[in-house]
């Protein structure tokens, strides 16, 4: 059994670790308060320059890239949840975000796992559903769910309707939805993003 002064210690030394993280929350909510505003900013430029989509997966997917690549500590999949809140708040402060899924296939709550918890779904009947009202610009982006891996065909059906795959996952054994790359994503339970491929 501790010592008193052992326990007195103890006590001094989580009661620090903890004011130590009250004062890093802080500074954590002072910077994203400051990325928020940067967003705010480039949702008026885009309204200004009249860009119709306000998603960039492209870009989304780098920034997430690049941090679990700069990770120490934090696992991959923990930086790819941390961010996807981060950006997904930061999107919705630009303007409403809709995304196009087909709900024969996928809940709406696959579609926040991926796009983060602000954003609107639309359900549609058929994955062609889904890419037509991609292209009429009826939503910003759509999600594609599929339990044998991606078909071959579709990357070149995507181009000429003018659209791309952006961003792939795959389900784990643990049933996390990890970023991965299309190609190896040819097999097993999997979802892509789906956008126009100037997005």
């Amino acid at each position: 059994m501790p010592s008193v002064d052992c326990s007195v210690q103890l006590s001094e030394s989580l009661n620090n670790c903890r004011q130590e993280i009250d004062v890093i929350d802080r500074e954590i909510l002072r910077l994203l308060e400051q990325r928020a505003h940067l967003a705010m900013r480039i949702g008026e430029f885009k309204q200004y320059q009249k860009k119709d989509r306000l998603i960039r997966l492209d870009r989304e997917k780098a920034i997430i890239d690049r941090l679990m690549g700069e990770s120490n500590s934090l696992s991959s999949y923990a930086v790819q949840c941390i961010w996807r809140e981060i950006i997904s708040t930061c999107r919705g402060i630009e303007g409403q975000i809709n995304i196009a899924y087909c709900s024969n296939d996928v809940e709406m709550w696959l579609v926040e796992q991926i796009f983060g918890g602000q954003v609107g779904g639309v359900p549609c009947g058929a994955i062609d559903d889904v890419l037509v009202a991609i292209q009429s610009a009826e939503v910003e982006a759509g999600l594609l769910y599929f339990t044998q891996g991606i078909p071959i065909s579709l990357p070149h059906h995507l181009e000429r309707r003018g659209l791309k795959i952006f961003t792939a996952y795959r389900r784990d054994t643990y049933d996390k939805w990890c970023l991965s790359e299309p190609l190896n994503c040819q097999e097993g339970i999997c979802c892509v993003t789906i956008a126009c491929s100037e997005v």
